[in-house]
């Protein structure tokens, strides 16, 4: 079982027996992983209508799944220049380094979404055993995201 999905369900049903910031925005839980104000980020996703979407500079498979998703969630995807209701950002988790022993999952990539503000409202991390190649983990992460917020795993 992944601790990203733990959390992020957990917190979008409100079962958030881990501590929840009481304002807009995200608290760090553990290493990439974050509690987040579901109600904020529900009623934030439900009043946005332009998004951005932004991905690493040659990420070009992450930034149009991405864009699908948006597109799917039934928003329009805001040009560069565009002021936006929210921005989606998908990136890779930047290990900066750091080895990891044995079976366990680590962080591999995030979907980070900030309001109008610029503040985070929400955080999907997938956790894995970092076999899988990136557009995988971009497939698996935005399902989850979308199956979090929508209720289907159908991207």
């Amino acid at each position: 079982m992944r601790l990203g999905h733990i959390f992020s369900a957990a917190a979008l049903v409100g079962a958030m027996s881990f501590g929840v910031c009481a304002h807009a925005g995200c608290k760090l839980q553990f290493e990439q992983h974050y509690i987040c104000d579901s109600g904020v980020f529900a009623k934030k996703l439900a009043d946005a209508k332009l998004i951005h979407v932004q991905a690493g500079r040659t990420d070009l498979f992450g930034a149009d799944r991405t864009g699908q998703l948006v597109t799917k969630l039934g928003k329009q995807v805001a040009a560069a220049d565009q002021p936006a209701d929210m921005t989606f950002e998908i990136l890779p988790v930047d290990r900066g380094g750091m080895m990891d022993f044995g079976p366990h999952a680590i962080p591999e990539g995030r979907l980070n979404v900030y309001d109008a503000d610029h503040q985070l409202v929400w955080v999907e991390t997938l956790d894995g055993d970092g076999d899988a190649p990136w557009t995988a983990d971009v497939i698996e992460l935005l399902k989850r995201f979308q199956a979090h917020v929508a209720g289907s795993k159908d991207l």
